[in-house]
């Protein structure tokens, strides 16, 4: 059964933040539909942060324990052999409630046995994400044969795929290529739930909206819910999350 569908904002560094991102979502809105994102790595753990990775002693704060709340790490790391050791103690961090909790992967064709690893060692966990981000777009295989070897790689060790032609930066996601890439997916991961990110905001996400509700999509945003310091603009936040629950009907 696939997990429900989320709206998410990524780069929370204080439980303020957290809290008043909750606090701007629909009290009526189904369980698990406000994903709360946080940026890790292994430098920001040890302690060379950025205005969008929080300190590892803060995390914990981060989590809200919420029914609306999926509270997702989003973990990139550049050493691939030891990505499940590494996921087990990035996840360790947080307060133990895994019902509502999960890992986004923004990792390059991350190792099967790795992500297997993970999930036995948290076979509770709520969702294990994998950002199919710019490094894998940008091979020279078309979406379609990205998305069959995707499902070939992880079948049935992953809960959702989010196609991020951004990754972080802001870039905006074309409506015919987001079309053609969540039919893509659509296609081959039909027991994962799909996901777009790509420079939403409160002026670009209604163009999506077919798209979103026809394919019941999870979206996610970053850049464009930043400040020019690349502090967290919460006034942006308040109108794309508006603007997101309407699309979606939860308002």
């Amino acid at each position: 059964m696939k997990p429900p569908p989320y709206v998410g904002i990524t780069g929370i560094t204080t439980p303020e933040q957290a809290q008043a991102l909750l606090d701007m979502w629909p009290a009526s809105a189904p369980p698990l539909s406000l994903m709360l994102g946080v940026l890790a790595s292994p430098k920001s753990l040890a302690g060379d942060c950025n205005p969008r990775s929080p300190q590892r002693d803060v995390i914990p704060s981060l989590y809200r324990h919420d029914p609306r709340a999926l509270n997702l790490i989003h973990y990139h790391t550049k050493d691939l052999a030891t990505l499940a050791e590494q996921l087990i103690g990035v996840s360790s961090i947080r307060q133990a409630h895994p019902s509502t909790d999960g890992v986004q992967i923004n990792v390059a064709w991350p190792g099967r046995d790795q992500i297997l690893e993970y999930g036995q060692w948290a076979p509770s966990i709520s969702r294990v994400v994998l950002q199919v981000g710019p490094s894998m777009l940008g091979s020279s295989w078309s979406i379609e044969v990205i998305a069959e070897l995707v499902d070939r790689e992880y079948a049935g060790i992953i809960t959702d795929v989010l196609v991020d032609v951004s990754g972080g930066r802001g870039k905006p996601l074309d409506p015919a290529w987001a079309r053609r890439a969540v039919k893509a997916f659509s296609t081959w991961n039909r027991d994962v739930r799909i996901g777009i990110a790509g420079g939403l905001s409160v002026e670009t996400v209604g163009r999506l909206e077919p798209l979103i509700n026809g394919y019941d999509l999870s979206i996610d945003t970053e850049t464009a819910m930043r400040t020019q310091d690349d502090e967290l603009d919460l006034d942006a936040c308040h109108a794309y999350l508006d603007a997101a629950a309407e699309i979606r009907g939860w308002r």
